[in-house]
């Protein structure tokens, strides 16, 4: 039955993405994300109020989910949905490592890893092309997605967005991945370029994952830490707060990933049948 519904998830996510795509068009996006002068000044010698690690229970996932969706939601990037969660396919794919960041027990941040192991990855179904290019250079890619922090959490959104994209970047280079890519509002690929060396791959094409709003592909090696601005390479390069078990891979059990198949979303903002 798991294997069934990976593949579902895999298939879904893939059709829905060219579907949703074609003859779409443009709109203005309002994008939860650090404002570009906050990301550029912070004091990043001053610690991340966040504890980041991978998501071990149902608990953690439920919390995420919980996350990702009112801060997207907040920002016009998904519609409403009665269990205020948003589940996408790809996180009940053994190849996502979900990430959480805590502060005081709580669940204020998450961030998704999502490795290229024998199925596509979320992205391809818009940037398919410029990915496989990647992988027939021999390198080995992973996708960056699901980035959110809660828009309740009074502390330093700047801070927790560096760690949290610290603990996946070191994660990836510890499972071996050579290039990391994601899809990001062309806004906010300057930041990415200027502070973490990622460089555009595609033109501006709307985004079926986040309701049509624009985006660009970016990707970066992350064992090029020279390209990163100086005052972001010891969170690019290594994770403070990273431990051995931080860094160890917990993919959702099969009973969770069931569970969780009851809160797909699909873009429309209903629960997927």
């Amino acid at each position: 039955m798991v294997s069934s519904l990976i593949s579902f998830s895999r298939h879904w996510l893939s059709a829905r993405l060219r579907g949703a795509t074609a003859g779409s068009r443009h709109h203005a996006a309002r994008l939860s994300f650090p404002d570009e002068t906050a990301l550029r000044n912070v004091d990043l010698d001053i610690g991340s109020p966040l504890v980041c690690r991978t998501a071990r229970c149902r608990q953690d996932y439920r919390e995420s989910f919980s996350v990702l969706y009112h801060s997207f939601h907040r920002s016009g990037l998904c519609p409403g949905n009665p269990a205020e969660l948003r589940v996408l396919p790809y996180h009940l794919c053994p190849q996502t490592q979900v990430f959480v960041g805590e502060h005081q027990g709580k669940v204020c941040g998450t961030i998704s890893l999502v490795l290229d192991e024998g199925s596509s990855l979320p992205l391809e179904g818009v940037f398919g092309d410029s990915v496989q290019r990647i992988r027939d250079s021999g390198r080995r890619v992973a996708e960056f997605a699901s980035l959110a922090i809660d828009p309740a959490f009074p502390q330093s959104k700047t801070k927790s967005f560096s760690q949290l994209t610290s603990t996946a970047v070191t994660f990836a280079r510890h499972h071996g991945v050579d290039e990391l890519l994601a899809a990001v509002h062309p806004r906010h690929a300057r930041f990415y370029r200027r502070a973490m060396g990622f460089r555009c791959l595609s033109d501006v094409v709307p985004y079926a994952g986040v309701m049509d709003h624009p985006a660009v592909l970016i990707a970066v090696s992350i064992n090029e830490v020279d390209r990163v601005d100086s005052r972001w390479q010891r969170w690019y390069g290594h994770s403070a707060t990273s431990t051995r078990a931080s860094l160890k891979r917990r993919g959702m059990s099969s009973a969770d990933a069931i569970y969780f198949s009851g809160y797909l979303t699909r873009w429309d903002g209903e629960q997927a049948t």
